[in-house]
């Protein structure tokens, strides 16, 4: 028998096993009726639904963009088609967002009357002042209240994990040594080039200040070295950007004194970010727990599906829903947010849901419906998605995810990454508790021990989101955001921080009393848990 008609044989066995394994996963997931072309049905919207979502055609959904605007209509569209009518008659709902600084619409940068592309090529930093750069310049002469130009490589980057400070530190020197002005280029290498997303904050300067990446570097600055001087004439323009943002909102009105409220945002990062599972995964959820709800006839509350804007410019479509309800908050009995739903691990099992404790109904509710998850509960009502606003506001809140990965808030979060299948065990579940809530009273609110605003009021930060889910000795990395210290000093999603410095880290309050008591601006040591082994790092906090 041919070698390669054996090989094929094989191929079609595996893809056989793999096959009915999924068909028995959602024989295991489907509660109640249904049937095989049913499921396939929901596979294709759920599909149907990321794929346009996380598409280039939507540039990244940035709150108050043309992406976000599509994405709006596109989410009208769906409750419409299903029948779902729209919360006070109107499913688009805007708001004012504040989006702190961006570039003025007249600015730019040329080098030898080239202009560069901003953002890309070229970075203005937002702590800059004053509107612009001109002169003949060379690298490394620097004369007062002149433009300098400055190499990375001479402001020693490559020794800090921090390079953002490192190179907030530089200019800042510079302008006390009398520079008019300071352009950076990266002479090192791609991996220290910047992006406007994600730029620290710091105290302002009194002059500009500006970067340019290596690619540009070497097309603009090292081809001209041979010239007497290198001509640079700069516009910058930083100013308040506000825009409007969208929500949008539809509702199955029982006529029932009390509302839940099931939410996703469906905003993004704007550009080259497609957002697949973050969170294109929650709203393709949203639609199709909306149906399922249409047709489960559940009556004992009114259901309202909100798709949110704004949640990644701090929660401002959910915190502009809270402010055009204020008046009928207490009609909101729950609230329930699905954050990134697309990338279950059917090894693990893990499903993570925040807010835990935030009212006694949850924690037995969630785990009488457990069919097979391994839940890791967050108790704290404070969290980086919506529900934290209604948490704020009284409302029991519980944030669903599968969890951070190694795709988070990168250009690399697409969706062929997406596992359909765990995706709709999730809705399934959603539904499930849903079905047991209508057959309860309204949950109790109660207080929660928050340990994020104790982490945001702190001057240093690692740059992790901690998984607070975490029960065993040391704080667990749930992500790593990028471009920050963790991340550049070679901490990984899943470690283990167990030292900072002197400190022996057990539980947040060690974490925090380190990152308060630990010296600022010198090297000290982290060391993590990685599977069975043990890693340490150099940082400068």
């Amino acid at each position: 028998m041919p070698v390669s008609y054996i090989c094929r044989h094989m191929f079609s066995v595996r893809s056989l096993l793999c096959l009915l394994a999924i068909v028995v996963f959602f024989k295991e997931i489907i509660a109640g009726p249904g049937n095989e072309k049913e499921v396939n049905q929901t596979l294709l919207k759920l599909r149907q639904d990321i794929e346009y979502l996380a598409s280039t055609e939507l540039q990244g959904r940035l709150t108050g963009t043309d992406g976000e605007q599509k994405a709006a209509t596109y989410i009208e569209s769906r409750f419409r088609n299903m029948g779902i009518q729209p919360y006070k008659n109107k499913y688009q709902w805007a708001f004012t967002a504040n989006v702190g600084t961006r570039i003025g619409s007249n600015a730019y940068f040329s080098v030898f009357n080239t202009r560069l592309n901003l953002n890309s090529d070229l970075v203005f930093f937002p702590y800059s002042k004053g509107n612009t750069i001109f002169g003949s310049v060379y690298p490394k002469v620097y004369e007062e209240n002149q433009v300098w130009l400055v190499p990375m490589s001479e402001a020693r980057v490559i020794e800090t994990n921090d390079f953002q400070k490192r190179i907030y530190d530089y200019a800042r020197d510079c302008m006390n040594r009398k520079s008019g002005a300071v352009v950076f280029y990266n002479d090192i290498g791609t991996n220290y080039d910047f992006s406007p997303l994600n730029l620290n904050q710091y105290e302002a300067l009194s002059i500009p200040v500006a970067i340019m990446n290596h690619k540009a570097y070497l097309t603009h600055l090292k081809a001209n070295m041979h010239k007497d001087w290198i001509e640079i004439d700069a516009k910058l323009g930083y100013e308040n950007a506000n825009t409007t943002g969208t929500n949008v909102i539809a509702m199955i009105d029982n006529k029932a004194p009390l509302t839940i409220v099931i939410a996703a945002h469906y905003d993004h990062l704007g550009e080259g970010y497609p957002g697949a599972d973050d969170n294109a995964s929650g709203i393709a959820a949203l639609l199709q727990i909306a149906e399922q709800i249409s047709s489960l006839k559940l009556n004992r509350y009114n259901f309202l599906f909100a798709a949110f804007s704004g949640k990644e410019q701090d929660h401002q479509g959910s915190k502009a829903f809270i402010q055009q309800n204020e008046h009928q908050l207490n009609a909101f009995a729950a609230m329930i947010d699905l954050d990134m739903l697309g990338r279950y691990n059917q090894e693990s099992k893990e499903l993570f849901i925040g807010g835990g404790a935030t009212s006694p109904y949850w924690i037995p509710a969630l785990q009488k419906i457990n069919k097979g998850y391994v839940l890791k509960i967050d108790s704290s009502g404070t969290g980086y998605s919506d529900y934290s606003v209604f948490y704020q506001n009284n409302i029991p809140a519980i944030r669903l995810s599968t969890g951070y990965h190694n795709d988070y808030m990168k250009n690399t979060d697409i969706a062929t990454r997406i596992n359909y299948t765990g995706l709709m065990s999730v809705i399934q579940y959603v539904s499930s508790l849903l079905t047991d809530m209508n057959l309860n009273s309204k949950p109790d609110f109660t207080k929660t021990n928050d340990y994020i605003p104790r982490i945001e009021s702190l001057k240093t930060n690692l740059g992790i989101i901690p998984d607070n889910s975490f029960e065993q000795n040391g704080i667990r990395v749930g992500a790593c955001l990028p471009n920050k210290m963790a991340e550049k000093a070679g901490i990984l999603n899943g470690d283990i921080i167990s030292k900072i410095g002197e400190f022996i880290i057990v539980d947040m309050n060690d974490y925090i009393e380190a990152l308060t008591k630990t010296d600022k601006g010198k090297e000290t040591t982290i060391i993590v848990k990685r599977e069975k082994n043990e890693f340490k790092f150099f940082v400068v906090l």
